[in-house]
């Protein structure tokens, strides 16, 4: 009688075997939709920020009269110069968050991006150098020329205008705000992802795919003239 309990509530390796393979599976298709949570969250927040970050930038150009110049690596947040004017690095500079008083920041002083806290995930910030830099000086017309070029897609992008083929989503935009989002993490970049980061008046902005997941927005000069105009800034 011992034997047959014995027998009874034993398991093979076979059996166990079996087990394990089961148990991998379920725990396999819970992880899968945890990560797309996640990365949906990281996705989400680095969103609001950039949110954020384009209100800042309309409120600062209502109080100042222009709109602030990209910090440099070395600047912690500041902007680069301090006052405006001839941006040391107008394409290729980060959020001036500190000059925004934007939170959070990381020890440096720099915005991030939902992706975490290195400093590939500081949030990236370009500025129109047009009409002598008026849009970082004073901006007093309405007639200005902001250059930023916004595409549909990287395909033949060049350095100052998109492909004739590509949808062109901004020909007139006076600031982009940029997040190399999840892939920056191991420093890899796509052709589309390199085109947002190689110092010229051209981005990309598209729905994530699996060779681009930049996030970016747009600050459109029609809303930045129609706030100066509102607040009696612009005639």
């Amino acid at each position: 009688m011992a034997r047959k309990m014995k027998q009874a509530y034993g398991f093979s390796l076979v059996e166990m075997a079996i087990v394990l393979v089961i148990l991998g599976l379920m725990l396999g298709g819970l992880v899968l939709p945890l990560t797309a949570q996640i990365d949906q969250n990281h996705r989400t927040q680095t969103r609001l920020s950039i949110a954020e970050i384009q209100a800042a930038l309309l409120g600062f150009a209502l109080l100042n009269g222009r709109l602030p110049c990209p910090a440099s690596a070395n600047s912690n947040g500041v902007e680069d110069p301090l006052g405006g004017g001839i941006c040391n690095h107008p394409y290729d500079g980060f959020v001036p968050a500190v000059t925004l008083s934007i939170r959070p920041t990381d020890a440096d002083g720099f915005a991030l991006d939902g992706w975490g806290s290195g400093a590939n995930n500081r949030l990236r910030y370009a500025v129109t150098t047009a009409n002598s830099s008026a849009f970082t000086t004073d901006i007093n017309s309405l007639s200005l020329n902001p250059n930023l070029r916004i595409c549909a897609a990287g395909t033949n992008i060049s350095a100052t205008a998109c492909h004739a083929s590509v949808t062109t989503l901004s020909a007139s935009a006076v600031a982009v705000v940029i997040s190399s989002g999840k892939t920056n993490l191991a420093n890899t970049a796509s052709d589309e992802e390199t085109a947002n980061r190689d110092n010229n008046i051209t981005f990309v902005s598209h729905e994530p795919t699996s060779q681009f997941d930049d996030q970016l927005s747009w600050l459109s000069y029609p809303l930045l003239a129609h706030e100066l105009v509102n607040a009696g800034k612009l005639p």
